[in-house]
């Protein structure tokens, strides 16, 4: 009787380590299983926060490229726009010799022309200032000077030796283009400060 006692002891006692094995198993796969989802949870959370960053830096480059693109796109139409204003107002320096309103102005051109020159010298003008210049130069004692007309001279004049080895060229136009790289300058930095006061309001 004692041997059957035994035998369910020990069958007892291995069931109840077995159940134990496997309660301890089933823990330490439950843990593992939960550890292997927070990890795999982790690293979706971080590949979705890296794909999140690339995102954000490629929308922050397209902001920029697109910044600089429209900044570039307004600097040329402001130089397409000024050199447009330029050149509409060359176009009107013809305008300004017709009348006698300019006669002034044609004596001062003539006097800053002929400051290099001695007085056997040639004077080109428009034929509608030729008297004028005639007389102002016998009334600046210019006796040995000739005035020829030409057709390529307007608001203004051209004063060269005779050989024409020396000229002057002193027009409206010429003086204008001189000026017109400072007065490019002034425009193009007035209308971007224009558009920055329209960009800030």
């Amino acid at each position: 009787m004692g041997s059957p006692n035994l035998f369910d002891t020990l069958t007892q006692q291995v069931a109840q380590q077995s159940a134990e094995r496997l309660d301890t198993a089933r823990r330490e796969a439950a843990s593992i299983v939960e550890a292997a989802r927070a990890e795999t949870a982790k690293a979706r959370e971080d590949a979705l926060d890296d794909i999140q960053r690339e995102l954000d830096d490629l929308a922050h480059a397209e902001r920029e490229r697109t910044a600089r693109e429209v900044q570039r796109t307004r600097m040329f139409a402001r130089e397409a726009i000024v050199e447009e204003l330029l050149e509409q107002a060359r176009q009107k320096l013809p305008h300004l010799a017709e009348g006698g309103d300019f006669q002034p102005a044609l004596g001062v051109l003539l006097e800053e022309a002929l400051q290099d020159m001695d007085g056997n010298c040639v004077v080109e003008v428009a034929q509608t200032h030729e008297a004028f210049c005639r007389d102002w130069l016998r009334q600046h004692g210019f006796h040995q000077a000739m005035v020829k007309v030409s057709n390529d001279v307007v608001a203004g004049v051209v004063v060269r030796d005779p050989e024409d080895t020396f000229r002057v060229t002193n027009t409206l136009a010429s003086r204008f283009d001189k000026l017109r790289g400072d007065a490019r300058a002034l425009c193009l930095a007035q209308l971007a400060e224009r558009s920055t006061a329209t960009d800030g309001a």
